[in-house]
Parts: C-alpha cells; sequence; structure tokens
C-alpha cells in the first residue's frame, strides 16, 4: 500500500479515479473523507494487476517538531475505519485487486560520498538487480501465457 501524499504515478490514474471509478465508491470516500490513498491503490492495482514499487530513503526522516503534534493514525478508530474502506472496496470491486510484493528500491548512492566506494561498484549492482528482476518478470509472464 502506498500512500499518495508521497508517491509518484501517471495523471492517467488521476483520470481512472475520478472518471472511471463508479461514483458510488468515490461519494463513499468523500463522505467519509478518508481512504482515497487506499482507493487510489485499488484503482492503479486494479488497472494493472501489479504491485507497486516503494522506493524509500536509504536513510529515515525524523521530525523532531512533528512528534509534538496529534496524528489521526494514533486514533485506534482510525485503523478500524480503514479496514472497513477495504472491506468496502473489495466488494464494490467484485475482488481484491492489490497484491502484494516483497521488493523495494533503495537508492545506492543518495546523499553518500561517492568517494568513498569504488567507482561504479554500487551503481553496476544496482543496474544488475533491476535486469534481474526484468528477467524474472520476462520469464514468468511467459510461463503465464
Amino acid at each position: 500500500m502506498i500512500l499518495t501524499g508521497a508517491a509518484f504515478y501517471h495523471k492517467y490514474y488521476s483520470h481512472a479515479y475520478y472518471q472511471q471509478t463508479p461514483a458510488k465508491i468515490v461519494d463513499w470516500v468523500d463522505d467519509h473523507m478518508n481512504c482515497e490513498d487506499i482507493l487510489m491503490n485499488f484503482v492503479i492495482a486494479n488497472l494493472t494487476a501489479k504491485a507497486p514499487l516503494k522506493v524509500s530513503p536509504r536513510k529515515k526522516f525524523k521530525c523532531t517538531e512533528c512528534s509534538q503534534q496529534v496524528s489521526i493514525s494514533v486514533d485506534p478508530g482510525h485503523m478500524v475505519e480503514r479496514s472497513e474502506c477495504i472491506n468496502f472496496f473489495v466488494e464494490e470491486f467484485g475482488k481484491m485487486p492489490l497484491k502484494a510484493v516483497e521488493f523495494r528500491a533503495d537508492p545506492v548512492l543518495y546523499k553518500d560520498d561517492p568517494e568513498k566506494h569504488n567507482k561504479g561498484k554500487l551503481l553496476f549492482k544496482a543496474r544488475r538487480s533491476f535486469s534481474q528482476l526484468n528477467l524474472v518478470e520476462k520469464v514468468n509472464n511467459k510461463l503465464s501465457a
């Protein structure tokens, strides 16, 4: 599940969210003022039949001022409501389009001093892992065809 506040996706999916998703579902999200991120994940997964790709920072961001503010996700009722969203979406979509994934991409040289690394070594490893991923995907596609 990718939170849409920090997500990059093609503008087509915004069009699909508002123009192709049944109004009943979009209205439900608007009425509850919650779960638009879950619905976007449902819409994209339903269209692509693929799981999202998470690209995360190498170092975790810590906001010292943020911990003093009250967060909606701390409220126990928040998770109950989000579970209700998922159940409603599954019922309306007629299936669970979300896919499990065990892959994520970490920036290799983000904020690292390139001089302390062997030239090209880490970058080559990153390219190789993406090439291996593409190869696995091609093999899976051939097997499923």
